[in-house]
């Protein structure tokens, strides 16, 4: 999925003022060069009220795994399109078919589809995600958490190899203002 994201950011090519809101260092910054990122850390901050930051005052916006286990997505979609300039790109990662996993809380699950409908308010949204037959029994007899690239020779490396629609654990989706 994060190679998909990658390609499509390249196209775009944002640069600026960046702003992330997740539970960890998120990999995001390492493909915009061009972005200064500053980190909210998840769930200190509501990403479904900024009202600590003023209107259109960045470039990129990015939450990271966040949509399902908050109240209202639609409000933190709707509050990443407020704090965009124009022309500013909103990420959004999420699951679609993952197991209960409370953070505190797991309300949701997020087709494409339904991202790209969330994201009504923008000019160009990308949708997608990631995730095969493989990898969902993976997570499933929990071989892992959250399936991501292993080393070369690694079992896991195989079976969560190759991307098929049908089968999407994680979703994504890329908006620009």
């Amino acid at each position: 999925m994060y190679h998909e994201i990658e390609k499509t950011l390249k196209k775009i090519g944002p640069k600026g003022i960046g702003l992330t809101i997740a539970d960890w260092r998120p990999i995001i910054s390492f493909m915009m060069k061009d972005v200064d990122f500053y980190n909210l850390k998840y769930p200190e901050y509501d990403i479904q009220n900024l009202k600590h930051i003023p209107d259109e005052s960045v470039d990129v916006f990015y939450s990271e795994m966040i949509l399902e286990h908050i109240e209202n997505p639609q409000a933190a979609i709707d509050e990443s399109y407020r704090i965009l300039k124009k022309g500013g790109v909103a990420i959004h990662t999420t699951v679609f078919i993952m197991p209960y996993h409370p953070s505190p809380l797991d309300l949701h699950r997020f087709s494409p589809e339904q991202l790209r409908r969330m994201h009504k308010a923008y000019s160009t949204v990308y949708t997608g995600g990631y995730g095969n037959w493989r990898s969902i029994l993976t997570v499933l007899l929990r071989l892992t958490r959250f399936p991501v690239k292993y080393p070369t020779g690694n079992p896991l490396s195989w079976l969560i190899k190759g991307n098929n629609e049908k089968y999407y654990l994680t979703t994504y989706s890329i908006a620009v203002k």
